[in-house]
């Protein structure tokens, strides 16, 4: 059954007198007025976007899906939310709660506060061809709530991705953009897939988050750069980072076949017990591309050039380099000097040109000891005897379950 309105007839008066299932078609114009949906149904807009549902009350989003399943909202401009000084920020464009399942598809969520589009308790939401302009944040998501993403622009104004507790999100073939700072903020176990995404912006990961990243580009922004902390995890494959990236207490990063090229300040940064896997990955960064201040740090077929340092070590850092190449680093390719170094230097079957040499480095090594073994086949290790046997590298806790990327649901 559908019902048909026009500019000045009641959305919520309509959705009030209908059946389950119904489907609510508005003609184009706008109405003014926030929209409360509990029972399956479909609201529909004309194409284009062209049918507007401006929120006229501060005290609720413009559309809130409460607790009810099968809904569909498409092809709208939704706007207007906004949140008063002081409050609980449980506003949005459109506000999935409880155990409320949505479909968003062409829909255009725009200049909302504090959400676009936000997903609290167990809601679940696919969110298909949707541009989020201009909100303060993109999309909200907490406690348990799943959402998968798919071709969609978000541009906020601050972050276009906030998520908590155990909320799950998936996100594919979208962009995302925020002028300032960070696109992604991840805490406590939520977890994050990327793919094949474009992004301006930057991740941050907090307590024991995780994320996969895969077939996705990082172009830079102004603000802090990417940073893992505080036990999260991030598995990056095959992509590019036009900004370095901190990793440290606890927290740790793997990087896959990918590329790294910060062009300003430092590469990869790993401290207070960070850990950081690299492998098949080409990395470069105005000063030193990777600092190992504490932690763990395992280096596999990655090329490191056109830095400043290619590798300073520092502190107790444990650091395991096999097949790598450093090229053309203008001052040093391996530093293990500033302060009192406690940490431990193995690996073989490295290239390292020194100078004179193709490819050279300024200076080959940097340290009190000498690290020519990395370069051998036999190998070594600095300071202390060299165990090949069952020797994989720098330490650390396994990966939690990774965050699926080739189903119809997130996570595990």
């Amino acid at each position: 059954m559908a019902v048909f309105l026009k500019p000045g007839e009641s959305i919520q008066q309509a959705i009030d007198l209908s059946s389950p299932g119904t489907e609510i078609v508005l003609a184009a114009g706008t109405w003014n007025e926030n929209v409360h949906i509990d029972k399956p149904l479909t609201l529909r807009g004309a194409d284009g976007g062209k049918s507007t549902i401006r929120g006229c009350d501060a005290e609720h989003s413009v559309i809130a899906v409460r607790g009810a399943k099968d809904v569909t909202i498409a092809s709208l401009t939704v706007t207007g939310a906004r949140r008063r000084e002081g409050e609980a920020p449980l506003r949005a464009g459109i506000l999935a709660d409880g155990d409320a399942e949505v479909t968003l598809t062409h829909n255009e969520i725009r200049d909302n506060e504090p959400y676009g589009i936000l997903l609290n308790e167990c809601a679940q939401a696919t969110v298909t061809q949707c541009d989020l302009p201009d909100d303060f944040i993109s999309m909200g998501m907490c406690m348990t709530a799943r959402a998968l993403v798919t071709d969609c622009t978000l541009s906020s104004r601050y972050k276009t991705v906030a998520i908590s507790g155990s909320a799950r999100i998936e996100a594919r073939d979208s962009k995302f953009k925020v002028p300032v700072g960070g696109a992604f903020e991840v805490r406590d176990q939520a977890r994050l897939a990327l793919a094949r995404c474009d992004v301006v912006g930057f991740f941050t990961l907090y307590d024991s988050s995780h994320s996969v990243m895969a077939d996705t580009r990082f172009r830079r922004c102004s603000g802090a750069g990417n940073m893992v902390t505080d036990n999260a995890s991030a598995e990056l494959r095959n992509c590019e980072l036009s900004d370095g990236v901190a990793v440290y207490r606890g927290a740790r990063l793997t990087l896959q076949d990918g590329i790294v090229n910060a062009r300003r300040g430092e590469g990869i940064i790993v401290f207070h017990d960070g850990h950081l896997d690299i492998s098949g990955t080409a990395i470069s960064a105005a000063g030193c591309a990777i600092g190992a201040l504490g932690g763990n740090v395992t280096l596999t077929g990655c090329s490191v050039a056109r830095s400043a340092i290619g590798l300073f070590c520092t502190g107790n850092t444990r650091v395991c380099i096999l097949h790598s190449k450093f090229i053309a680093c203008k001052d040093c390719a391996i530093s293990a000097r500033g302060q009192p170094f406690a940490g431990r230097v193995r690996g073989f079957r490295n290239t390292i040109p020194g100078p004179g040499e193709a490819g050279e480095n300024a200076k080959r090594f940097d340290c009190d000891g000498d690290l020519g073994f990395l370069t051998t086949d036999a190998g070594g290790r600095w300071p202390g005897p060299f165990r090949r046997s069952g020797d994989r590298g720098g330490a650390g806790r396994p990966l939690p379950d990774a965050v699926t990327l080739d189903g119809g649901s997130v996570g595990s």
